[in-house]
């Protein structure tokens, strides 16, 4: 590479030098020597020579987007990006109107500014915007024109070029053109649909651009890339990885959405865990990593196809050592809280998540004491509060980042939200039921929390700490210290009106998070954390215990209608807590009345 070309392969590009160096990616080059990931980047270089738009598809994970910031970085180009979701608006890409002094002005959008200033333009997430949206870019990618909301007009910069031979600056000024640099170029990102879910693109739209499929790499390439292929816990790993891949293909008998793509980034998690844990059974370290496979929600013949997979790869290993805890010097918990086997193994999982650095998701039926496990976790990592952000159905992607308000004199502001001001403070987030949020709204999160960067509506871009230095320019880093620890009910995978409102567990969603089980406790741990409370007879509290059992056991029963999932409702420990509270209150025992 020198400083005026970058040559990969055949393909040569051109070394930019671009008017804001600080929006040019950093720290990108990880795979960079890896021939497959070469290979992409050569065909990059050739729509770059060729002035053509590309459309990385592929499966859910960050590798198409880590490209896509590796070709910027390489060829120190700057770059705008826009996440799509359903809740994208023309206004997100063209011009949004703002309030200032009482008057109201247009403020030029991602894709404005980046056909003006000549930087790549990345679309996030294309299969995710609605139908009417897209179409407002077609222009724009077709003829590199588009009328913009406050009267200017982009045009193509041959096309100007010629009316500039024939019109006067003054001419030009007034007729509200403006030029689009050459260098601009657009980079679409998208899942295969309806592998996926999504909207597929429109043809008119399709043909302007160049596809390019940017999968998992093969066996071999990935044993190569970890640079570990003689340990047997990654070659079985990657072993398991392409026989899933296999099992999922069209005539497999896991093809559909009940197994969630293997993608190479949670296999090099996985590998990178069990590296670093290795008394840990490799089913585990495979399921912290991002793949909780006991979470799918499987049909009987699935789950047992998953099982024998499982099972050829990854035998049961009754490993003692595995379940050594990892918090001895834990300050001492609250009276109140009798830390069961299923609490200290989950806590167990936390504590090695943490040391890999990755955000993580507790999962666990409602009312189980994941706020009590979240809480006595932040206490030890922490210093500083945790920061708790309660989400709700209805919540937004612009609620979770930037809200928009007004300040006393009515201009628009940008307000940032907890989670925003908790990634600059370098704090623990705690969102507190993730299962409630839309697929698109927590979608919004993955470059945040798989990148550790992020644009925002305002205009300003957060990136990882190592890649900036303070605030340049409207870049600002994330501090390192800052994590996520998500919360969420087990998602409902089965049929019914109601299944799919909470299959929250997206292909998406498991590459974002390192994921921590907490079951309900066992029959004698909740007796174990109601003695340590009461001195009622056990009479009494075996009958309430199989009540509990009696309700769990109707539910799984009926585990593949999820109407009737949710109509009958099992005891949480929560509520089982409350009814022995009442019933010890009352001085009674449990009659057979109360049964």
């Amino acid at each position: 590479m020198s400083r005026r070309a970058v040559k990969i392969g055949l393909s040569t590009a051109p070394y930019r030098s671009p008017s804001l160096p600080s929006r040019v990616p950093k720290k990108y080059a990880r795979y960079l020597n890896e021939r497959w990931f070469r290979e992409h980047l050569e065909w990059l270089f050739q729509k770059d020579a060729l002035t053509q738009d590309a459309f990385l598809i592929g499966p859910p994970g960050g590798l198409r987007r880590h490209l896509a910031f590796s070709y910027c970085e390489l060829t120190n180009r700057s770059y705008e990006i826009v996440s799509l979701s359903k809740e994208t608006t023309d206004a997100d890409l063209k011009q949004r109107r703002e309030i200032v002094d009482s008057t109201a002005v247009y403020v030029d959008q991602p894709p404005v500014k980046a056909a003006l200033d000549g930087s790549v333009l990345i679309l996030d997430g294309i299969e995710k915007a609605e139908r009417n949206v897209l179409p407002i870019l077609n222009n724009l990618l077709e003829n590199r024109e588009m009328g913009l909301s406050d009267g200017r007009f982009l045009v193509a910069p041959e096309r100007y070029d010629a009316l500039a031979a024939s019109m006067t600056p003054e001419e030009l000024r007034e007729s509200g053109l403006e030029r689009v640099h050459p260098e601009f170029q657009i980079i679409a990102l998208g899942l295969p649909v309806p592998t996926f879910p999504g909207f597929p693109l429109d043809p008119p739209l399709r043909s302007r651009f160049q596809a390019r499929l940017v999968d998992n790499p093969s066996g071999a390439e990935q044993l190569a890339t970890l640079h570990r292929g003689r340990s047997p816990a990654v070659s079985k790993l990657v072993a398991f990885s392409e026989t899933i891949a296999a099992l999922r293909s069209h005539d497999g008998p896991l093809t559909g959405q009940g197994v969630h793509h293997l993608p190479f980034e949670t296999v090099e998690k996985a590998a990178q865990f069990a590296e670093t844990f290795p008394n840990v059974p490799l089913r585990r370290a495979l399921a912290t990593s991002g793949w909780p496979y006991q979470h799918f929600g499987l049909d009987t013949g699935q789950a047992d196809v998953l099982e024998t997979a499982l099972a050829q790869f990854f035998p049961t290993e009754q490993n003692s050592s595995s379940k050594r805890l990892l918090y001895e010097q834990c300050p001492s918990s609250p009276a109140d809280i009798v830390r069961t086997p299923e609490f200290e193994a989950a806590l167990a999982d936390l504590d090695r998540g943490y040391k890999m650095g990755w955000d993580l998701c507790i999962v666990g039926g409602a009312g189980s004491g994941k706020s009590t496990l979240a809480q006595l976790f932040g206490s030890k990592w922490r210093t500083r509060p945790s920061v708790v952000v309660n989400c709700y159905r209805d919540m937004s992607s612009r609620d979770l980042l930037l809200r928009r308000s007004t300040d006393y004199n009515g201009n628009t502001v940008w307000e940032p939200s907890p989670l925003l001001t908790a990634a600059i403070d370098g704090r623990l987030v705690v969102l507190d039921g993730i299962h409630r949020l839309e697929k698109d709204t927590l979608g919004m999160l993955h470059s945040l929390l798989c990148h550790r960067e992020i644009d925002l509506a305002d205009g300003r871009r957060l990136v990882r700490h190592d890649r900036i230095g303070g605030v340049i320019d409207d870049v600002q880093a994330i501090h390192p210290s800052f994590r996520v620890l998500a919360l969420a009910n087990p998602p409902i995978r089965t049929g019914g009106a109601l299944g799919q409102q909470d299959d929250w567990l997206s292909s998406e969603v498991l590459t974002m998070f390192g994921f921590v089980d907490l079951p309900k406790p066992s029959s004698q741990s909740i007796a174990a954390i109601l003695g340590e409370q009461t001195l009622v007879s056990s009479p009494s509290l075996g009958a309430l215990l199989a009540v509990s059992e009696r309700l769990d056991a109707i539910q799984q029963e009926r585990q593949e209608d999820a109407d009737i999932t949710r109509a009958v409702a099992t005891l949480s420990l929560r509520q089982i807590k409350r009814i022995w509270k009442s019933l010890c209150s009352e001085r009674r025992g449990w009659t057979d009345d109360d049964r």
